[in-house]
C-alpha cells in the first residue's frame, strides 16, 4: 500500500491517497519521484513520519477543519504513533550547527555575487 499525504505545518492534513501497489510498482514510482527535479523527496524514519502525520492531525483538530480531520482520522489510526516521540526532527543529528552555518555563509555570497537588480 502507498500512502501519501500532503501536509501543511500551520493546517495539518491538506490531502491523503492511498492505494494498492506491488513492490514493483513501489520501485518505479519512488524512482519517478527521485527523478522529478520538480517534486522533493525525503526519506524519514518511519517512527518519525508517524509523529508528523499525528501532529498534522492534532493541528486538524485544532483549527475545526472537520473535512481534513474525517479524511485523516482513518490514517492516523491505521499508522499509528511511534513509542517514544521525537524531541527534534532527524535532520538535526544529520547535520552539525558548523556544516550548517558553513552552507548558509556559502549560499549568502552566491546572492550577494549575483546581480538581480538593476
Amino acid at each position: 500500500m502507498l500512502v501519501s499525504l500532503i501536509i501543511n505545518d500551520q493546517h495539518g492534513v491538506l490531502d491523503c491517497n492511498a492505494f494498492p501497489v506491488t513492490k514493483k510498482e513501489l520501485t518505479r514510482i519512488v524512482g519517478d519521484i527521485q527523478a522529478d527535479d520538480r517534486l522533493t523527496h525525503v526519506e524519514l524514519p518511519p517512527t518519525y513520519a508517524q509523529q508528523l502525520v499525528e501532529e498534522s492531525y492534532r493541528r486538524n483538530l485544532s483549527t475545526a477543519d472537520t473535512c481534513a480531520a474525517g479524511l485523516s482520522r482513518d490514517w492516523h489510526d491505521l499508522i499509528g504513533m511511534p513509542d517514544t516521540p521525537w524531541e527534534q526532527g532527524p535532520i538535526y543529528t544529520l547535520l552539525t550547527l558548523r556544516r550548517f552555518a558553513g552552507n548558509l555563509l556559502g549560499y549568502r555570497c552566491q546572492l550577494s555575487s549575483t546581480s538581480c537588480c538593476a
